[in-house]
């Protein structure tokens, strides 16, 4: 049919590779090293694979639930979804920001970078998306065209994160001069929000006029525009390793490089939960809709942990090796992406699990569309795949 092609190395290996999706399928089980292939036809859907001690073996043929949309050289960090879901900005080693429509499946190389960019995010209403770097400065890119709308390089030293505020009318970034700074996306001057002494490493936007800021010592504050500061947490020497608003700004939690874990709310910042890991916890992510957050720790460990009494989960501890962590949409489905290149992914509403492996390698980190049920992993490799959950739930295991 011309779609795909199936192929045999001296070994005991098939591979089938898929002209569409850009997958490819590895094919394992003879003993014997394979002397005979046939690649599946309008009337049989599957491969047969014979082997020279005589073995033939039947292979179904993977559905077309996920694809490839970028394969780059170097590893890719993260992709991140526009708000209407039909395009993602990819950042990784290469120093390269890549804009990718899912439509047209059309990639398009952004540079500019001099070293690696840590992360990319878009504006909460479409159109423009930040991209920072190890180099220092940061860079806003429109929906076309392949200059940026403008450059940044007022932080000295490497950016630690940057986003929106005020409806996508300004920036907020961090870096390791210690400097909070507000800026308009289509020029106007850098205004200083907060300054301190040592590097700042995480940025967490609260809501229209408000951050969440941490350093390199543990120490974490709430900025406002009007420059108010609140301290949330003293420095103690604890790395912080993991700042995470959730979505309706009502809620801060923290993870340190001790396990410690701590929920605060954002009014009076009261703690509300506190949990401890074995490990430094790696990734915190909360339901949309606040019910319940999930916890990766750096020793193969998942938790989750309920909010309040919307919803129940029949499990709390999962020994999983999870990269990344991420909620739907909806927060009705979870995915957990893990180190050997699988994914798994669970229906709260239908307690239900299913497994994929689109990775060869690992999986650094996965997240949702906002719109629709699409997912996006991102590895080390420079492969991000997107994948339909929905038809994902429909097949099962893959």
């Amino acid at each position: 049919l011309g779609e795909r092609v199936v192929a045999v190395a001296d070994s005991n290996v098939v591979y089938l590779y898929d002209l569409e999706s850009r997958l490819a399928t590895r094919y394992e089980g003879h003993t014997g090293r394979v002397s005979a292939i046939t690649v599946p036809g309008l009337d049989f859907e599957r491969v047969l694979v014979g082997d020279v001690n005589g073995t033939v073996r039947v292979w179904k043929v993977p559905p077309r639930d996920a694809r490839v949309v970028l394969r780059a050289a170097g590893a890719v960090y993260g992709a991140a979804f526009s708000p209407d879901g039909k395009t993602i900005a990819t950042d990784g080693s290469e120093g390269i920001v890549r804009r990718i429509g899912l439509n047209d499946r059309r990639v398009t190389e952004l540079r500019g970078h001099s070293d690696i960019v840590v992360g990319t995010r878009f504006s909460p209403v479409g159109g423009s998306f930040v991209s920072w770097s190890k180099d220092g400065t940061i860079r806003v890119w429109g929906p076309t065209g392949m200059d940026p709308l403008r450059v940044v390089s007022d932080h000295a030293g490497i950016v630690g994160g940057a986003g929106y505020i005020e409806g996508g009318r300004r920036i907020m970034s961090i870096g390791d001069d210690g400097r909070l700074l507000a800026w308009p996306p289509d020029g106007g001057e850098p205004e200083v929000l907060f300054e301190h002494g040592a590097p700042l490493h995480a940025l967490e936007i609260l809501d229209a006029r408000r951050a969440v800021v941490s350093d390199s010592m543990g120490a974490i504050w709430q900025v406002a525009t009007d420059r108010a500061t609140r301290r949330i947490r003293q420095s103690d020497g604890v790395v912080v390793t993991a700042l995470r608003v959730s979505p309706d700004g009502s809620l801060l939690a923290v993870g340190m490089a001790d396990g410690a874990v701590t929920v605060h709310e954002t009014t009076g910042y009261e703690v509300l939960r506190q949990e401890t890991m074995a490990a430094g916890i790696r990734r915190i992510n909360f339901d949309p809709k606040g019910r319940d957050l999930l916890i990766a720790s750096e020793d193969g460990h998942v938790r989750m942990v309920a909010l309040d009494r919307r919803r129940e989960i029949p499990w709390r501890d999962l020994p999983l090796a999870a990269r990344d962590v991420a909620y739907s949409n909806d927060g009705d489905t979870i995915a957990f992406v893990c180190k050997e290149g699988g994914a798994w992914f669970y229906s709260i509403p239908e307690d239900r699990w299913v497994y994929v492996r689109d990775h060869a390698v690992d999986v650094i980190s996965g997240r949702f569309s906002q719109i629709g049920a699409d997912f996006a992993s991102a590895d080390r490799s420079g492969t991000v795949i997107v994948r339909d959950v929905v038809k994902t739930f429909a097949r099962g295991n893959q």
